[in-house]
């Protein structure tokens, strides 16, 4: 129960919070698109290479490769140090380290995965990888030093631009040739210079071939291959991505300001719940009302001269006046009654300072029952927080009606007795002092969730029971609309009732002094 007490809590608090909830939430998306903008998703390039084949062992069997010491050379500086260089323009050691991942779905295969910042940036890069890949395995696999293998392809490459020179050469000379007389002398001059051309770059071929031919025989007969260059690079559709990070950060954004939302909740000592509210007090809950907030003198007059409840909340008032033993009054009368009682109840609402929603409960009450015949008299006492209301019930001559029963009036001596006198009286948080009232006066409080501590409270039911008077009952304004609890039992009532049992959602079980006046509403 406690568990779902506390969800009913966060719920309560992410409702009175959802505009402060959806402005986080749309900053959250904002970031995310912003992001997304600063940074977008990469190309991706895939590359894959073919290790050599491994020596026949002894038994007859050819070893394998072991994959994860595979991914873990090609990741090396050995293989990514050379494909940074490489490309252009070239990578620091973090930045190839985080743009390249490398996998073995075979023991014999590497897979190269390359990003870059545009399509042409990743393909340059995962064949970058791939090439430098190749040229390590060769190395290794090599019988030679990598020195002399370095050396030998030098020498290799010295002679193939030889032989590019000697080719060029021969063409010239023969268009030229083409074009002479070979009897003359130029001819025959020409003609001696294409043979030696000839024998030349028959040494250079012959040359290159023993070479590669002794590079190959050092490396191995098969050696380490691309056999997938690098693929078209491709990114994640851009608009996704707006999205889900838009979303993402919305969400995030969201669910970290709920967390400080709550964790600030459990260190704030203002109670929300009737139960809570009825517990500090010491008196039950006898209604819950819907507040007005009038700002202004003329305000004031107008939920004076028209508060005009719904059934439920005038109900509920009705239920108060009876809690309170004012069961004739509750019932009120007709405009064809004009039989008037000659009881007279005076009846003090008090509230706390800067609790401007429970400030009208007071005036609400006073309107209501004289809307259902009963004559009322309301008297605000003096003061900053009463300031706008006490002016509103102020007349230079004698008491005004601002409503058929209803006379308002600044003080409490009247030459028109009411069967109601309304007073209401704000106290100072800190150092409550009550107003002076008739020993026969019944003082309720009036409090609005979430508005008060168990102290504050407390400190004001100890005040009004050392001026003799007992709270006895706790009107609450504005109650949470997820708040469950009735604050009609005291906590050691409660702990004497036994649980019926009932469907999850079902009504809660109802005590025999609650049904015995209020027929079990709440």
């Amino acid at each position: 129960m406690a568990e779902l007490l506390d969800v009913r809590s966060v719920i309560s608090l992410v409702r009175r919070r959802l505009r402060l909830l959806a402005v986080i939430a749309l900053l959250g998306l904002l970031l995310g698109l912003g992001l997304v903008t600063w940074h977008p998703p990469l190309y991706t390039s895939t590359s894959k290479v073919l290790l050599p084949d491994r020596p026949v062992q002894a038994n007859g069997e050819r070893a394998t490769w072991d994959a994860s010491t595979q991914v873990s050379i090609a990741e090396s500086d050995a293989v990514l140090g050379p494909a940074a260089r490489a490309v252009s323009p070239t990578l620091s050691r973090s930045e190839i380290r985080s743009r390249v991942r490398v996998s073995a779905p075979t023991p014999d295969v590497v897979s190269i995965s390359a990003r870059g910042t545009s399509s042409a940036a990743a393909v340059a890069l995962a064949q970058a990888v791939a090439e430098s890949e190749v040229a390590y395995q060769a190395e290794v696999t090599s019988s030679l030093s990598a020195a002399e293998l370095s050396a030998l392809r030098d020498r290799r490459d010295a002679l193939q631009r030889t032989q590019d020179a000697v080719d060029d050469q021969i063409v010239a000379t023969q268009e030229r040739i083409s074009g002479e007389n070979p009897s003359s002398a130029i001819g025959r001059r020409d003609a001696s210079a294409l043979t030696q051309l000839t024998a030349q770059q028959t040494d250079l071929v012959l040359q290159i071939n023993e070479l590669e031919t002794k590079m190959g025989k050092a490396t191995g007969a098969a050696g380490a291959r691309i056999i997938e260059k690098a693929t078209f690079a491709e990114r994640p559709d851009l608009l996704l991505w707006y999205i889900a990070a838009g979303l993402g950060m919305a969400l995030l954004a969201a669910t970290i300001a709920v967390v400080v939302m709550v964790n600030v909740a459990r260190r704030d000592t203002k109670l929300g719940t009737r139960d809570e509210i009825a517990d500090a007090v010491g008196s039950e809950v006898i209604a819950s009302l819907r507040s007005h907030v009038p700002r202004s003198v003329a305000a004031w007059r107008s939920l004076l001269g028209s508060y005009d409840p719904s059934v439920a909340e005038g109900w509920n008032v009705r239920l108060a006046l009876a809690g309170l033993g004012l069961e004739n009054l509750a019932m009120g009368r007709s405009e064809n009654d004009r039989e008037v009682s000659t009881e007279r109840h005076l009846l003090c609402v008090v509230s706390l300072q800067d609790d401007v929603r429970a400030l009208s409960v007071g005036p609400q009450i006073a309107s209501y029952a004289a809307s259902i015949g009963i004559s009322t008299r309301l008297v605000p006492e003096q003061g900053d927080s009463t300031a706008a209301l006490w002016a509103a019930c102020s007349t230079p001559g004698s008491e005004e009606q601002v409503r058929p029963h209803l006379r308002v009036a600044s003080r409490r001596r009247t030459k028109h007795p009411a069967e109601l006198t309304v007073i209401v009286a704000v106290l100072d948080r800190r150092a409550p002092r009550m107003p002076r009232l008739e020993r026969t006066a019944t003082v309720v409080m009036a409090v609005s969730a979430r508005s008060a501590s168990s102290e504050d409270l407390a400190r004001t039911a100890v005040v009004a029971y050392e001026s003799g008077f007992r709270i006895s009952g706790v009107l609450v304004a504005d109650p949470d609309p997820f708040d469950k609890t009735a604050g009609r039992l005291l906590p050691h009532e409660r702990s004497q009732q036994h649980p019926l049992p009932s469907r999850a959602g079902g009504p809660r079980p109802v005590s025999l002094r609650e049904s015995s006046w209020t027929g079990g509403a709440s």
